[in-house]
This record gives C-alpha cells, structure tokens and sequence, in this order.
C-alpha cells in the first residue's frame, strides 16, 4: 500500500460521511504542502496526520 493510498484509508476510516472525508482529505492535503502552520482541525483530523506520521517512523 502506498503512503497515499495509507492515508486515504486512514482518512476513510476516520470521516463519518462523504462530505467529511473531502473536508479531511483537503485540509491534510494543504498539511502536508506545509500550507498549514499547525493543525487546527478536528481531534479527528489529529488523528490522521498522527496515524500517518507513526507509519512514516516505522518504515522509511
């Protein structure tokens, strides 16, 4: 799995409908292009950039 298809699913398992996975998969999108300073979304959307910062620490 690649670490944009990790995140998907991540962002997949997190969102509740639709709309919030689009939410999520654009505010980490812009994250990740350093876009964003810090995270000031959701506990939810924490979750997911530190799910997928674990994985990037476990496999280099």
């Amino acid at each position: 799995m690649s670490d944009r298809q990790h995140l998907d699913w991540i962002i997949h398992e997190k969102a509740d409908t639709p709309a919030e996975y689009s939410i999520l998969r654009n505010e980490i999108t812009l994250y990740f292009n350093n876009s964003l300073p810090y995270i000031s979304l959701s506990t939810k959307a924490q979750l997911i950039v530190y799910s997928y910062q674990v994985k990037e620490e476990e496999n280099p």
